[in-house]
């Protein structure tokens, strides 16, 4: 294990809050497999804004209000009749298709494009994977506005190891296609490093700044595991990115890992 690691490690919502306030404003596109939901909400909850909206671009379950994470719900009929000069309530706001506590999809472009700015912080979920851990892009995914400041890209590592299948690969000929592995192969380090950086994978669609996380690193060897898929991304790539780092959005802990290989 790296010690260096250990001593580099911060709370991930400081993370979050130092670079996102570079910005008077932010626009973050979160995509990949496990975590979406969860890095959404946590930076809606944790990382301030006088008003901050919450949605998607493909569908995704939304809370009800009990839960206590958003105070506010704009329908795609609300949504439609904001104006330009509406200045939306304070606090976290939601928009989506359908309606609270229930499985919702995205509001249509123009609406989206048209009420972003009325916010000073967003956070859009931008793919699905049918709850798996790993997916190959259709060509039209992901789905990230062009407002986008900051996309996310965010994978688990806990597949290493285990036989390509479509038990936890969403689209399993175009994820064999995208990293490299054959159906029924062991996961290896490569095939996810394959997987984020091609031109065809993860961060196809990307815009404005881009940021790798692996998620559910919660132990030794799922870090070391982190920097072994670190270690096979390309130098162009992680040239050409704003961050690559070890997360646990449960544990709220950050590990960077740009330098670390």
């Amino acid at each position: 294990m790296n010690k260096t690691l250990h001593e580099k490690e911060v709370a991930l919502d400081v993370y979050f809050k130092n670079l996102l306030n570079k910005n008077a404003k932010n626009v973050v596109t979160i995509i990949g497999c496990g975590g979406k939901t969860s890095l959404l909400w946590f930076l809606a909850s944790r990382v301030p804004a006088f008003r901050t909206l919450v949605t998607t671009t493909v569908r995704f379950n939304l809370p009800p209000y009990s839960c206590g994470l958003y105070a506010n719900f704009f329908n795609e009929t609300l949504a439609e009749s904001f104006s330009a000069g509406f200045l939306p309530p304070p606090g976290v706001s939601a928009a989506a298709k359908g309606n609270a506590g229930e499985a919702a999809s995205s509001l249509k472009t123009e609406t989206l494009e048209r009420i972003i700015p009325l916010f000073d912080a967003v956070f859009i979920e931008g793919d699905g994977s049918r709850r798996l851990p790993l997916k190959g892009w259709a060509d039209y995914e992901p789905v990230i506005p062009g407002q986008t400041t900051l996309t996310v890209g965010i994978l688990p590592l806990w597949t290493l190891g285990e036989s390509v299948c479509e038990k936890i690969a969403h689209r399993l000929p175009l994820f064999c296609e995208q990293s490299g592995a054959a159906a029924g192969e062991k996961l290896r380090p490569v095939h996810i490093a394959r997987l984020v950086s091609g031109p065809d994978g993860l961060f196809k669609s990307a815009r404005g700044e881009k940021l790798l996380l692996f998620n559910q690193i919660e132990d030794e060897k799922s870090l070391e595991n982190a920097l072994l898929v670190t270690k096979e991304l390309p130098p162009e790539f992680r040239r050409n990115i704003a961050g690559i780092a070890a997360v646990s959005i449960c544990q709220n802990r950050f590990a960077d890992l740009t330098c670390a290989v």
